[in-house]
């Protein structure tokens, strides 16, 4: 009997709804932003049930960048290069950053730690596009000899 019982509680509280802050299967979890063509790069983040974000910031602990962001049950957020910018002097290094998002209009206005908001769990993985270069250099040189 109590075996019975446990296994109809474990069965009820898995089907208990629970609130998503976004939608975790119509979000990409990771984005690869390459400004080699574009100058702005978007994002794209679907809300859950009940959280209507409205900002969105990568940050990856030492730089921030603010994006444009527009909609409401899905958040569209376009990013500038010349804000998000990887390091040139490491051309062939990806930096990685975090998405945070709120409910107001505009983060970088509210003020505070980025840290204060809700991280969406989403990646961004940021190059600035150089590293492709190098590397068919390398390449063609490799293959040359």
């Amino acid at each position: 009997m109590n075996k019975l019982l446990l296994i109809t509680l474990c069965i009820t509280l898995s089907f208990i709804k629970t609130a998503d802050v976004i939608n975790w299967i119509k979000t990409e979890p990771y984005v690869t932003f390459d400004w080699l063509d574009n100058d702005k790069q978007s994002l794209t983040i679907v809300n859950g049930d009940n959280t209507i974000y409205k900002s969105c910031a990568l940050t990856n602990g030492t730089k921030t960048c603010y994006g444009s962001c527009t909609g409401t049950s899905t958040v569209k957020c376009e990013f500038e290069g010349k804000n998000c910018r990887a390091d040139s002097d490491n051309p062939t290094f990806k930096y990685y950053y975090t998405t945070y998002c709120d409910t107001s209009d505009d983060i970088k206005a509210k003020g505070g730690s980025v840290s204060d908001y809700t991280d969406v769990g989403v990646t961004v993985a940021i190059s600035n596009s150089n590293f492709i270069k190098y590397s068919m250099v390398l390449l063609l040189s490799l293959l040359v000899l």
